[in-house]
Formats: structure tokens, C-alpha cells, sequence
């Protein structure tokens, strides 16, 4: 079975975030494509293989299946990591005969991703209680084995007198290793204390190789340290990074909080705007209301203006069937002459009689006249309140340029502002229904308009023909019937001045209302424009705070991993500082023991010297 870990994956990203605990838990290699990834495997010393299911646009799940059919890779545990698959999609997988021995998602923490690859590949084979090595660690019974590998202790013979040239040695200490009678060795006694002190100097020897290594195992040690030293410098300089970045990370916070306040600040002017959109749409509203109100009291007038004419019509074909009827009268007169006197006085009477019509004609086109007035008066006050609206909404346009130029140069995000704006233009596409609907119903009018002119033109028309009829006629008829009709023909000269003029102020206020429509159609143009930017900019602001939050998270992991792997080199150092003091009270024991060696060599030396 391999040792080793295969890594395939194009993401450099992820490679540079957990290489460096990935390396320390286990032996990697990595690729970038899933050509050469069959025969990197057969190639042997795998154990495991952490393939990406986006690789090479999206072949993950191709090369697990490829690795699952060659019967040469049983043995090769298979981990699938994705950033893009969802738990379903995962789940149609393990169903499948290709399937992997580990599904993993992105993003995910180093310690995570290792703890989880664990069981597939094994860890690097270092002992953490001991990283150097069974050559420098001595054990901790080095110093028994060696005394007990010590020459024995000779039987001690009986005193014997001492010899003049040298002191007796009762009083000396006893020394570490016991030494033998003063007496002249035998021969067989001098060759086996021979073999001691050979023995001996190849212990000493030992010791001092022994020596040696400890001495190139501290320097290693030493190395060691300078580079814990390094270390713990780089997880200072990553503090204060940490530092740097929580500074960061405040100054990130402030920020969102100013953008928030703003938002808000945003949001009250936009209720404000509002506020300001629904009054100027009930001010429309209620110009549109007074010219349906003036519409109707015209078509009313109107209405009266042709009964009146009717009516003028009707008095008028009377006093012509009267006329006829003075005219048989005078036929009558002239082929009687005798009845002129009488028909003159008929005549006259007649004339009597219609004097009352020609006044309450006089004073119904009096009336007309005055209910004109009255409508022109109201017309212009009308046009005065248009104009005041008018001004009044140019006012609150120009406000509403100065709050968008406003908008632009905060450029802050109105992400609060969305569901506000959705609603915002649902109530738009209401108002553009109902002003489709009163658009239709202004057509109506404008129809409805078109017929009565076309029906007063051809009044006109008809009463033109009785004109001309009345013309013809008028040279038969008496001096009071002329001045009735020159009265008559300017009542109809001043009707019809008075239907110019009103038809004038209805289209003047046609043309306001068609103002207002176009000014309210501006307006909606400039708020969907408004809103437009306001989304694009609300999406770039969120795309830019998730850019950040991105690199904040990316820098908060790696500095846990920094932390991790500091808190590793902490223990590693106190390890090794405990693992060094105790090599020092080893050495330092081993110093004392070789001074004792040495003393009971120099002494043992002293007893083999012959005499």
C-alpha cells in the first residue's frame, strides 16, 4: 500500500491555503490536469487521491469513475471535494458503482480537511516525543548499564605490613572504583588488571564518541532552536498582521455602519421623494377630476346651448310659419283692398305677439352669455390652478434632480431599499394602468368632443341654411322682423364666439392635461432610470462586500492556520527545551561519572605502575 497523497486540483487558491498543513500531515504531490492522472497513480506509492469534480471543466467525476474501473488502483482510496455540488448531486453519486470514499465541499478549514483525509492516507512517520532520533537519545539508564558493565571488585586480601617508602592507605577516601592491595600484583593478577584498563579505555572511548554525537545533536538542537526562534518571530509578525487585519476589520465595520446610516438617510429621502410623487399624482388627480368636472359642466352647457338653439330653431320656424301665414294674410290684403287696414293691424298685432319671444330670446342669449362668463372665469381660474401645478411640479422637479444628483454622488448601497422599490414599481405599474385607463377615457372624451363639434357644425350648418333661408326672406318680412333678425344674428355671432372660446380653453386645458401626463411619464422615466442605477450600484457595493468578506475570511483562516501551527511550534519548543534540559543533567551526569572514571583510571594507573 503507498504512503503518499495526490492532489488534483487547477484552484491555486485552495492549494496555497492548506499546502502548508497538508505537507506537514502527510506526503503530497499535486496536478493541475487529469491527463497524467492514471499513470501518476499506477506509477505506485499512493494511497489516496483528493480529486476536484471542476478540474478540467468539470471532469472530476469522469476520472474517479476511470480510477474505479482499472482493477491496478483498488487499493487507492478516492476523496471528492467540490465547490459547486449540492448534497442531491452528491447522493446520485454514491449510488453509482464509480463512487469516491470521501465527499468533501469548499471552502473548508486545513485542520477540517485533514482530520477528514486521515483515515485514507497515513501521517509522515515521526515520533513526537522524540523528532532526532534513537542516536541521540541515550535512554535514561545509561548510567546503570554502565556501572554495571563495570570490571568486579577483587576480593580484598588480608593486611600486611606496610612497607616503610609508602603511607599506609586506611585513611583515604574510598573512591569510586575500589582499588586493589598495594602489593606487588602477581603476574596472572597484572595481565587481568591490563584487561580492565583496556576495558576501560574502550569505555572511555565510547563515552567520548557518545560525546561527540550529544555535542552534533545539540548543535542540531541549537539549529533547531534559532529556527523555533525564527518561527516565533514570523507568528509575531503574523500577530501583528492579526492586529492589522482586526484593525481592518474594524475600520471594515465602520464603514458598514456609515453605509447603513446612509442607507437609512437614503431611505428616509426616497419616502420623502415619495411622499412628494403621491402628491404631485393627487394634485394631477384632482386636475384631472376638474377637468372632468369642466368637461361635463361644458357638455351640460352645451347641452342647454342646444336646447336653447333648438328651442330659438323652433320659435324661429314658428314666426317663419307666422310669416307665411302674414304673408297669405297680405296675398289676402292685396286681392282685397278693401282688407288692408285690417291686415295691417293683423300684422301689427302679430308683431305684438312676438315681441315677448324677441325678449325672452334677448334674455335667454343674456343668460347664455353670462353662463359663458361664468365658464370662462372658471376656465381661467383653472388655468391659474394649472399653472400654479405646473410651476409647483417643475418646483418639485428640479427637487428631484438635486436628490438623484444627491443619490450619485453618495453612490451607497440601497440594498434595504429593495423590497421598497419592488413596491415602489408595482404602485408605478399601477399608476401607468390607471393612467392608461384614464387615457382611454380622455380619448373617449376627446371622442365624444369630436362628435358634439362635428353635431354643432352641423348645427351650424343647418343654421346657416336657415340663415340663408331667413335671408331670402327678409325682404318680406317688416322693419321688426329685420331688427329681430339682425338681433338674432348677433346672439348667433356671439354664441358662437362664446363656443370658440370655450372650445379654446378646452383645448387649452387638453394641452395641460397632456403637459401633466408628459411631465408624470418624464418622472417615471427618471425613477426607473433612478432605480436602474440604484440596483447596479446596490450589486457592485454587495459584489465589493463580498470580495471583501471573502479576503477576510481567506486572511481569518489563514491566520488560524498561522495560530495552529504556532501553538504546534510552542509545543515543539517546549518539548524540545525539556528534551534539552534533560540532555543537559544528562551531560552533566555523564561529566561527574568520567570524572570518576578518569580518577579511578589515574588511580588503577597508579596501582599497576610497578614499584
Amino acid at each position: 500500500m503507498g504512503q503518499r497523497l495526490l492532489i488534483v486540483d487547477s484552484d491555486r487558491r485552495f492549494i496555497q491555503d492548506h499546502q502548508v498543513a497538508l505537507e506537514a500531515a502527510f506526503e503530497v504531490d499535486y496536478l493541475n490536469r487529469t491527463e497524467e492522472v492514471l499513470q501518476r497513480l499506477e506509477g505506485g506509492g499512493y494511497a489516496a487521491v483528493l480529486l476536484c469534480v471542476e478540474v478540467a471543466e468539470n471532469k472530476g467525476y469522469a476520472v474517479c469513475s476511470s480510477i474505479r474501473r482499472n482493477p491496478a488502483l483498488s487499493a487507492v482510496k478516492i476523496a471528492l471535494i467540490s465547490a459547486k455540488a449540492t448534497e442531491e448531486e452528491y447522493a446520485r453519486h454514491r449510488s453509482l458503482k464509480g463512487r469516491a470514499d470521501l465527499y468533501l465541499n469548499k471552502p473548508i478549514d486545513s485542520s477540517t480537511l485533514v482530520t477528514a483525509l486521515e483515515p485514507l492516507v497515513p501521517r509522515r512517520a515521526v515520533d513526537p516525543d522524540n523528532p532526532f532520533g534513537d542516536m541521540v537519545d541515550l535512554g535514561g539508564a545509561w548510567e546503570e548499564s554502565l556501572l554495571d558493565e563495570s570490571m568486579p571488585v577483587p576480593p580484598v586480601p588480608a593486611p600486611l605490613p606496610p612497607a616503610p617508602p609508602r603511607p599506609a592507605p586506611a585513611a583515604s577516601p574510598a573512591p569510586a572504583i575500589p582499588i586493589p592491595a598495594l602489593l606487588p600484583p602477581k603476574p596472572a593478577a597484572a595481565s587481568k588488571d591490563a584487561g580492565r584498563v583496556e576495558l576501560l579505555d574502550a569505555r572511555v572511548k565510547d563515552l567520548e564518541v557518545k560525546l561527540q554525537d550529544m555535542g552534533e545533536a545539540l548543535a542540531r538542537k541549537d539549529h533547531e532552536l534559532a529556527e523555533l526562534k525564527q518561527a516565533r518571530d514570523l507568528a509575531q509578525r503574523l500577530e501583528s498582521e492579526r492586529d492589522h487585519l482586526q484593525g481592518e476589520v474594524e475600520r471594515l465595520r465602520g464603514l458598514a455602519q456609515d453605509h447603513s446610516r446612509a442607507t437609512a438617510e437614503l431611505e428616509s429621502r426616497l419616502e420623502a421623494q415619495s411622499g412628494e410623487l403621491a402628491s404631485i399624482q393627487e394634485a394631477h388627480a384632482r386636475a384631472t377630476r376638474n377637468l372632468d368636472e369642466a368637461e361635463r359642466k361644458q357638455a351640460e352647457h352645451s347641452g342647454e346651448l342646444q336646447q336653447r338653439l333648438k328651442e330659438t330653431e323652433e320659435a324661429l320656424g314658428a314666426a317663419e310659419q307666422r310669416a307665411q301665414d302674414a304673408d297669405q294674410r297680405a296675398q289676402t290684403a292685396e286681392a282685397e283692398q278693401t282688407k288692408q287696414a285690417q291686415s295691417a293691424a293683423e300684422a301689427r298685432k302679430s308683431l305684438e305677439r312676438m315681441q315677448p319671444e324677441l325678449d325672452t330670446l334677448r334674455r335667454e342669449a343674456r343668460d347664455a352669455r353670462e353662463a359663458l362668463d361664468r365658464m370662462q372665469a372658471e376656465t381661467e381660474a383653472r388655468l391659474a390652478r394649472m399653472t400654479e401645478l405646473e410651476t409647483e411640479a417643475a418646483q418639485r422637479h428640479e427637487l428631484i434632480e438635486a436628490h438623484a444628483r444627491e443619490v450619485d454622488v453618495l453612490k451607497v448601497d440601497i440594498a434595504g431599499l429593495e423590497a421598497t422599490l419592488r413596491g415602489q414599481r408595482r404602485e408605478l405599474a399601477e399608476q401607468g394602468s390607471r393612467l392608461g385607463h384614464m387615457e382611454k377615457d380622455a380619448q373617449a372624451r376627446n371622442a365624444a368632443l369630436e362628435q358634439a363639434e362635428a353635431r354643432r357644425q352641423e348645427l351650424e350648418g343647418l343654421l346657416a341654411e336657415r340663415e340663408s333661408t331667413l335671408a331670402a326672406r327678409e325682404t318680406e318680412l317688416a322693419e321688426a322682423l329685420k331688427a329681430h333678425e339682425a338681433e338674432l344674428k348677433r346672439a348667433r355671432q356671439l354664441h358662437a364666439t362664446e363656443l370658440a372660446q370655450a372650445q379654446k380653453a378646452c383645448d387649452e386645458l387638453q394641452t395641460a392635461k397632456d403637459r401633466l401626463q408628459k411631465i408624470a411619464l418624464e418622472r417615471e422615466h427618471e425613477l426607473t432610470r433612478l432605480t436602474t442605477e440604484s440596483e447596479r450600484q446596490r450589486i457592485e457595493l454587495l459584489q465589493g462586500i463580498d470580495e471583501r468578506e471573502g479576503r477576510i475570511g481567506k486572511l481569518e483562516a489563514d491566520l488560524a492556520a498561522l495560530q495552529e501551527q504556532h501553538a504546534q511550534l510552542d509545543q515543539a519548543k517546549r518539548e524540545l527545551d525539556g528534551h534539552l534540559n534533560e540532555r543537559t543533567a544528562r551531560l552533566e551526569s555523564l561529566s561527574e561519572a568520567l570524572k570518576d572514571l578518569e580518577n579511578g583510571i589515574r588511580r588503577a594507573s597508579d596501582l599497576t605502575r610497578p614499584v
